[in-house]
C-alpha cells in the first residue's frame, strides 16, 4: 500500500502543452504554473482521471463540493472558465458535454512520472495573488499589455485610463496575471467599486492583500507593513471624470460616486455613447431581466448565487427564474461572472450598477429591496460568525472579507429608515466579528457607541446591551488608553453576563477588565480578576494546561515580586498556550496573550539575572509584534518590552534605536499616549548618559500619561522625574519625588521595582551634604533585602554595586564588598552586559 501512496504522489497526467499534478494541486503549461481556482481544478482532476467516460453532474458535485448544496448553473460557468484556461477557444478541444448527464474529457491523457524537479520543489500553501479566474480571452490587446508591462518596469505606479467600457479592468488584470511569481510577496487586486467612504480605502487595501493591522490609523499602518515588501497592487478605480475633478478632487467627489457614474449622461460624446448602449441593452430584456438587473444593484462588488436569489427573488419572480434571468444577463454582458476558489461569483459593472440603481429608484422598490438587502446580510453575517469557529483567518477573509461592504450598506440602510431601530441594533452586532477580523477598531467603536445611544434603549435586549458595551471597552481600551470609559462599559457587560448566566461572555468581560486593570497598575485587582477567570474556567485542568488566567496572573504577579509564580505562569502561556489565540467572540480586540507573556517573562528573566534569556525573549516579542501587524501590540512591544531590556543590560545604542522607531510609530499610528509613555521611557536613558532633560516637558508628559490612566509604569517615570529634578534644580523636590513613587507602588501592588527606586534614592542623597548622603547607605541596603525577598537578583547586584562604590568613597567596608562578590557568583549569564561588567571590575580591583 505504501508503494501505491508513493506511486500515486508522484503521478501526472500529459494532454497537449499540459500537465496535471493532482496530489501537487498544480497545472502547468509548458512547464508554467497555471492559475487556476480550486474547484476548476478539482472538475479538471475528476475528469482527467477518468478520461473517455462520461462523468455525471452528480459525480461532479460530490467530488468538487462535497457536502454542500450547488445550483447547476456555478457547474457551469466554471466549465466554461475551465475551458478557456485550457484555450479551447483557440481549436483545442479537451471536455465534451453529454447532454443531459454529464460531461467527459475527451483529449488523449498520458500517465506519467512527477518530473524530478517538480519532486523537489515543496507544496506551496501560501497564497501569492487574489486575481480572479479569467473569464474571457484577451484579444487584440498584446500591445496595450506589454507596454504597460514596460511601463511597470520604469515606474512604480502606472495608471490605465481610457473610456467606460473599453476593457482596462480586463488589460490591467492580463498585465498583473502574467507578473504573479515576479513580485516576491504577490499580486493583489483591490476593487475600490463599493466604496463610498474614502477613509475606508485603506481598510480595503488591506483586507485585500491579507494584512491584519488593529489601528487607529489605518493609513500609517499600510505604510508600515508595505515598507519592506515587493507587492504589486492593482487598483480599479472609477475615474471617469479626472477630467473634469482631477485626482484630488475625484477622491473628494467618491462619497457621490453613483452621481459622477450617472452624470455622464451629459458628459463626453463617448459617455452618451455608452449610456444609450446600456439604455439599448436594458430596452431588450425582458421585464423580469429588467427587475432582476435593479435590484441587484443593492449589492456591493462581487455577489454569490445565493444572494441574487435572496435580493432580486419574490412572488412573482421565484428562485429558480432568477438564475435564469442571471444566466441571461451574464451571457449579455450586463453581470460579469467569475470561477472563484468556493464559488462562482457575479458582480455588475461600476456603470452598469449605477445606471441599475436609478433604475431601482424610479421604480420605487427600493426600500423594499434595501430592507431584503439588509435582512440578508444580517443572516449572512450570523453565518460569519459560527464559520469564524470552522476556519482559519485567511480561509474566513476569503469567504467573508469582501462581504463588510454590503454589511456596511445594510447598516447605513438602517440607520436611514424609519422605524427599524432594531434591524440597526442587530446589524451592528452581527457585525462585530466582521469588524474584529479585519481590525476595523475605529469604525467598530463609532458603530458601537451610535448603538448604544439612548434613543435606541428601547429596542436593545439585555444580550445587546451585553454585546454593545464589551466591544466598546474593548475598542475603548485599545485605541484610547484605560479610561474610566472602560472600565464602566465592560462592568456593565460582566454584570450583564452573569445575569443571563453566560459563562464564557463572563469570561471575555473578565479579561478585559483584567487587562485594563494592568493597564491602570493595580496589580491586586488585575491578580483578583484572573483568580476569578481561574474559577470560571474550573478547577480540573492539569497543572501544567494553559489558561486565560494566565497571563493577567503572570503580569500581576510580576509587579507584586513573586518572580517565580510570575515566571511559571508565564511560561505555561508562551511555551503551551497554542489554544489561546484570539477567539472570534463578541469582540476580541485583544492582544495576543503569548505576546504580552513574552514580554513580561523578558523582564522577569532578567529580574531574576537571566539576562541572555530575557534579550532572546524581547526580540522574539518584537518580531511577534511586527508580524501581527497591530499597530498597539508593536507600541507595546517597543515601550514595555525591547526599550527597557537594553536599558536594563545598558545597551544604550540600542536603546536609542529602539525609542526613535517607537517614537515615530506612535506618532505615525496618532497614538499619543504609547508617545508620551515612550517619552518617560527616554528620560531613563538621558540620566544615564547624563543627558539634561526638559523638566517642563517632561511634567507635561506625565500628566498626560497619569490623566489617560495609563499607570502600569507610572512610578517608574516618577521616579525619572524626581532623579531630574534632583540633579538639575533642587535635590529636596527630587527626593519627594521618589518618596511618592514608592509610596504609590506600595499602594498599587507595583513593588517590584520599589529595590531600584531605593538605590537611584540612594545616588540623589549622595549628591546632598553630609548628612544626605550618610543615609545612602541605608536605602542601598534596604534595597537589597527587598531584592533578595523577591529573588531579584540583578536588582540586588545593582544596590550591591552602588554599596560598594559609595563605601570606597569613604574607605571600604568588607562586608559590602563581599556582599557584592557573593551576588555575582550566583549569575550563570549576561557576562557581557553593563550591569556585570562594572561588577566584576570592583570585584577584581578590590582592596588586600
Amino acid at each position: 500500500m505504501a508503494d501505491d501512496h508513493a506511486e500515486q504522489m508522484t503521478r501526472s497526467f500529459a494532454f497537449g502543452p499540459f500537465l496535471l499534478l493532482p496530489e501537487r494541486q498544480l497545472l502547468l503549461e509548458n512547464e508554467t504554473p497555471v492559475r487556476i481556482g480550486s474547484r476548476a481544478l478539482g472538475l479538471l482532476t475528476a475528469l482527467v482521471e477518468r478520461a473517455g467516460a462520461v462523468v455525471t453532474k452528480r459525480e461532479l458535485f460530490a467530488k468538487v463540493w462535497p457536502d454542500t448544496f450547488v445550483e447547476e448553473s456555478n457547474l457551469k460557468v466554471h466549465m466554461v472558465a475551465l475551458r478557456r484556461i485550457l484555450r479551447e477557444e483557440a481549436g483545442a478541444r479537451y471536455i465534451s458535454t453529454v447532454i443531459g448527464r454529464g460531461y467527459s474529457f475527451v483529449a488523449p491523457v498520458r500517465i506519467v512520472g512527477l518530473p524530478d524537479v517538480l519532486l523537489k520543489r515543496p507544496k506551496e500553501t501560501r497564497r501569492h495573488h487574489n486575481l480572479p479566474a479569467s473569464a474571457t480571452r484577451l484579444l487584440g490587446r498584446a500591445d496595450a499589455v506589454e507596454a504597460i508591462r514596460d511601463e511597470l518596469a520604469e515606474a512604480r505606479l502606472v495608471s490605465v485610463v481610457g473610456p467606460g467600457g473599453i476593457g482596462k479592468t480586463s488589460v490591467a488584470l492580463a498585465v498583473a496575471e502574467q507578473l504573479i511569481g515576479s513580485n516576491r510577496d504577490g499580486v493583489w487586486l483591490v476593487d475600490l467599486s463599493p466604496i463610498k467612504d474614502p477613509a475606508l480605502v485603506p481598510s480595503v487595501i488591506a483586507t485585500a492583500i491579507g494584512m491584519n493591522a488593529h489601528s487607529a490609523n489605518m493609513l500609517a499602518a499600510l505604510y508600515e507593513y508595505l515598507q519592506e515588501r515587493e507587492m504589486l497592487l492593482a487598483i480599479e478605480l472609477a475615474a471617469t471624470r479626472v477630467d473634469l475633478f482631477g485626482v484630488a478632487g475625484l477622491l473628494d467627489q467618491i462619497r457621490e460616486r453613483f452621481h459622477l457614474q450617472i452624470g455622464q449622461r451629459a458628459g463626453p460624446e463617448r459617455h452618451r455613447t455608452l449610456m444609450a448602449a446600456i439604455d439599448w441593452s436594458h430596452d431588450l430584456l425582458s421585464a423580469n431581466e429588467q427587475a432582476v438587473l435593479r435590484r441587484l444593484s443593492v449589492l456591493a462588488g462581487f455577489f454569490t448565487l445565493a444572494s441574487a436569489c435572496a435580493i432580486a427573488a419574490d412572488e412573482a419572480i421565484r428562485p429558480a427564474l432568477v438564475v435564469g434571468d442571471l444566466a441571461a444577463l451574464v451571457e449579455k454582458s450586463l453581470v460579469a461572472a467569475e470561477a472563484r476558489d468556493f464559488d462562482v461569483e457575479y458582480r455588475l459593472l461600476d456603470t452598469t450598477r449605477a445606471y441599475a440603481l436609478e433604475k431601482l429608484f424610479a421604480s420605487g422598490e427600493a426600500d423594499v429591496i434595501g430592507l431584503r438587502h439588509a435582512r440578508y446580510f444580517l443572516g449572512l453575517a450570523d453565518l460569519a460568525k459560527r464559520d469564524a469557529d470552522r476556519f482559519p483567518r485567511t480561509i474566513w477573509l476569503q469567504r467573508y472579507g469582501s462581504r463588510i461592504d454590503d454589511v456596511r450598506d445594510a447598516i447605513a440602510w438602517a440607520s436611514r429608515a424609519e422605524g427599524d431601530a432594531g434591524l440597526l441594533i442587530s446589524l451592528t452586532i452581527a457585525a462585530i466579528p466582521f469588524w474584529g477580523r479585519l481590525s476595523l477598531l475605529e469604525e467598530s467603536r463609532v458603530a458601537v457607541e451610535w448603538a448604544l445611544d439612548d434613543r435606541f434603549a428601547a429596542v436593545r435586549t439585555a444580550r445587546d446591551d451585553l454585546m454593545l458595551n464589551l466591544t466598546r471597552g474593548a475598542t475603548l481600551l485599545h485605541t484610547q488608553g484605560p479610561l474610566l470609559a472602560v472600565k464602566q462599559a465592560l462592568s456593565r457587560a460582566l454584570a450583564i453576563a452573569e445575569e443571563l448566566g453566560d459563562s464564557d461572555l463572563q469570561l471575555e468581560c473578565l479579561r478585559g477588565l483584567a487587562e485594563y486593570e494592568l493597564w491602570t497598575g493595580d496589580s491586586r485587582s488585575a491578580l483578583e480578576i484572573a483568580e476569578k477567570i481561574a474559577g470560571l474556567e474550573g478547577a480540573g485542568e492539569a497543572a501544567s494546561s494553559s489558561s486565560d488566567s494566565d497571563a493577567p496572573a503572570g503580569s500581576a504577579l510580576s509587579w507584586l515580586g513573586a518572580l517565580g509564580a510570575s515566571r511559571q505562569r508565564l511560561e505555561k502561556i508562551v511555551h503551551h498556550g497554542s489554544g489561546l489565540d484570539p477567539q472570534p467572540g463578541a469582540a476580541r480586540f485583544e492582544f495576543d496573550q503569548r505576546l504580552t507573556a513574552r514580554g513580561a517573562l523578558a523582564t522577569v528573566l532578567w529580574l531574576q539575572g537571566y539576562a541572555d534569556q530575557a534579550v532572546e525573549a524581547a526580540r522574539v516579542q518584537l518580531a511577534e509584534a511586527e508580524a501581527s501587524n497591530y499597530a498597539v501590540s508593536l507600541c507595546y512591544a517597543l515601550v514595555h518590552g525591547s526599550l527597557p531590556v537594553m536599558l536594563y543590560v545598558r545597551d544604550y545604542a540600542a536603546a536609542q534605536r529602539v525609542l526613535v522607531r517607537a517614537v515615530q510609530h506612535a506618532e505615525r499610528h496618532e497614538l499619543e499616549i504609547w508617545r508620551a509613555m515612550a517619552a518617560c521611557v527616554a528620560a531613563r536613558l538621558d540620566l544615564y548618559l547624563d543627558r539634561p532633560i526638559d523638566l517642563d516637558a517632561y511634567r507635561r508628559t506625565l500628566a498626560m500619561v497619569r490623566e489617560s490612566g495609563f499607570r502600569m509604569r507610572y512610578p517608574n517615570y516618577l521616579t525619572n522625574y524626581g532623579e531630574a529634578l534632583a540633579r538639575q534644580v533642587d535635590l529636596r523636590r527630587g527626593l519627594a519625588g521618589i518618596d511618592e513613587a514608592i509610596a504609590l507602588s506600595e499602594a498599587t501592588g507595583q513593588v517590584v521595582g520599589i529595590p531600584e527606586m531605593l538605590r537611584i534614592k540612594g545616588n540623589v542623597l549622595r549628591r546632598g551634604d553630609r548628612a544626605q548622603a550618610d543615609q545612602a547607605a541605608g536605602c542601598y541596603l534596604r534595597s537589597i533585602e527587598l531584592a533578595r525577598r523577591d529573588a531579584a537578583l540583578s536588582w540586588e547586584l545593582r544596590s550591591a554595586t552602588s554599596l560598594v562604590e559609595f563605601q570606597r568613597e569613604r574607605g571600604g567596608d568588607q562586608e559590602a564588598e563581599a556582599m557584592l562578590a557573593d551576588v555575582l557568583g550566583r549569575f550563570t549569564e549576561g557576562f557581557g552586559t553593563g550591569d556585570l561588567r562594572r561588577a566584576r571590575a570592583l570585584v577584581d580591583t578590590r582592596p588586600g
